[in-house]
């Protein structure tokens, strides 16, 4: 198949260098979502009082339950564009996006006559009790800040066309870019003591700019995607079909939400406010682990979806050993790093605020090492949209937690509320995923239950070189440091020396030298 002849193909060639550079868009994309919330908060504060901030998070985030308006069908309608383009099907990827777009825009233009109706005749004030912001003001910043959510859910259907044709990255920072130039009007805005209504504008101001130049950019870069004459290629019976696999897919977040938000509610309902702080803060630090591993994973997925619709079974099962590895390792050697210098690193984020809880931080350095293994071995799933029995897990597992943890917090206290959720996860999650991903693949299950085996063996490893450091009387940065570097050499060395095979050490080290050639080359 020639990529040159076929504008909508899928490479075959240079996966690597995708998955670097889309990692390193995620980076670059996380960095300025972290940056954000680090200059804006101070910013809002600057130029409103804290209730007044606080008043703006009600409305941000009411608002913000309109990322659903999809029904979580844009996952698989981007998985299936990227698996026509795999095999040079032009015509079934444009049935795709126009018949998905005439799907979403119905859909949306339903949700905004139902949305405009919500902004204008709700009565935000009286519900939530503003005081300090007008209610026409809070009306206008509801109606614009949920027209540009709106908005955004068809514009993300478009991402389909980009990562399809194996331009992930150049999409992520284009992305990275919509959200700097927001960082950068949003915060002039606020240094002017704009409004609710001047800084809801400046969302949506920011994102029509972008949509335009995404327009533009993907006439000049890929005409063949016929903006005119569309209606071709819609097909109702192929858009209506969207509608079961995406519902399944919102079962995700879904459960997620279940499990994140219904363990706050349990805590605060049963310990009150502060001790939700408490357990909010730690189970934060904790979840920097999954969030560091996330940065390959989008890249990798597409890379999956392109290969198993190829039925290049063999390249799958690489990515799928490599990766796995790679995830037992970083978030076991991130743990044992975590569990000896949590207390501290919390001392000083909180300016000792918060108390350090023991059995409370290192159940959930287990939780998130459970998680990690089973949401890396889900994105299999996902990417080729068989993911109905993580669906269904995730969701029993989050409603089973939840019964759990309310349970074992009346035994256990705040602890408790980890144990409860954590159980479901082991027996049913961490059992049932793995072994569905690995039959989708047809890897066999004694090479997974192997990994798993050496991790356990790797934990215990970085586990009693963490304590034995922990023994040694030095100063708290010196002895950061040594923990630090001591985990990162052995997951580093025993990943690559021990675990990796010979062809397994040869893509690693050419994914490592891909950066640096990179450097050379922009250096000379």
């Amino acid at each position: 198949m020639n990529d040159q002849k076929n504008p909508n193909t899928f490479p075959t060639l240079g996966a690597m260098r995708r998955v670097v550079r889309g990692g390193f868009a995620n980076f670059i994309g996380e960095a300025t979502r972290a940056l954000e919330h680090i200059i804006l908060v101070p910013m809002f504060l600057f130029a409103w009082s804290d209730v007044i901030y606080g008043e703006w998070l009600i409305v941000f985030s009411g608002v913000a339950y309109l990322v659903f308006a999809d029904i979580g069908m844009t996952n698989f309608v981007i998985n299936r564009m990227l698996q026509r383009c795999a095999v040079g099907d032009t015509d079934g990827y444009k049935r795709t996006l126009w018949s998905a777009w005439y799907l979403y825009r119905s859909n949306i233009l339903v949700l905004f006559f139902v949305f405009f109706a919500f902004s204008f005749f709700v009565p935000f004030t009286e519900w939530f009790h503003f005081t300090h912001v007008s209610e026409a003001s809070v009306r206008i910043a509801v109606f614009l800040l949920g027209l540009q959510l709106l908005l955004s859910r068809l514009m993300v259907l478009f991402s389909g066309i980009y990562i399809g044709n194996g331009e992930y990255p150049r999409w992520r920072m284009l992305l990275t870019t919509r959200e700097i130039a927001t960082l950068a009007l949003v915060g002039m805005v606020l240094f002017f003591k704009g409004g609710f209504i001047t800084v809801a504008s400046a969302y949506l101001g920011v994102f029509v700019i972008f949509a335009g130049l995404i327009y533009l950019d993907i006439r000049r870069r890929h005409p063949e995607v016929e903006f005119r004459g569309t209606i071709k290629y819609r097909d109702k019976k192929l858009a209506w079909s969207f509608f079961v696999p995406g519902f399944m897919f919102l079962l995700i977040p879904l459960a997620q939400f279940i499990k994140m938000q219904g363990s706050v509610l349990l805590t605060g309902s049963i310990f009150g406010g502060g001790i939700v702080a408490l357990f909010s803060i730690h189970r934060t630090l904790a979840h920097l682990i999954p969030r560091a591993i996330n940065i390959m994973t989008p890249a990798l997925q597409h890379e999956v979806t392109a290969n198993l619709e190829r039925g290049d079974l063999r390249k799958v099962q690489d990515i799928h050993s490599i990766f796995m590895k790679i995830v037992v390792a970083v978030s076991i050697s991130s743990a044992a790093f975590l569990l000896v210098v949590g207390k501290d690193v919390l001392a000083v984020w909180t300016g000792g605020a918060i108390e350090f809880n023991n059995l409370l931080w290192g159940l959930l350095l287990v939780e998130v090492v459970v998680y990690s293994v089973v949401d890396a071995s889900a994105r299999f799933q996902i990417a080729v949209n068989q993911y109905r029995w993580y669906a269904t897990a995730r969701v029993f597992s989050a409603i089973s937690g939840w019964i759990l943890a309310a349970y074992f917090m009346h035994r256990l206290g705040i602890a408790g509320i980890v144990v409860g959720f954590l159980i479901p996860e082991v027996l049913v999650d961490f059992a049932v995923v793995p072994y569905i991903t690995l039959r989708i693949i047809k890897e066999p299950v004694r090479s997974f239950v192997g990994m798993l085996a050496a991790g356990a063996i790797f934990a215990g490893l970085q586990l009693t070189v963490v304590e034995l450091i922990g023994r040694l009387e030095i100063n708290w940065a010196f002895h950061l440091g040594i923990t630090f570097a001591a985990t990162a050499i052995i997951g580093l060395l025993g990943t690559y020396r021990i675990w990796f095979r010979p062809h397994e050490r040869r893509v690693f080290l050419a994914v490592c030298k891909l950066p640096l050639a990179r450097f050379k080359r922009v250096s000379s």
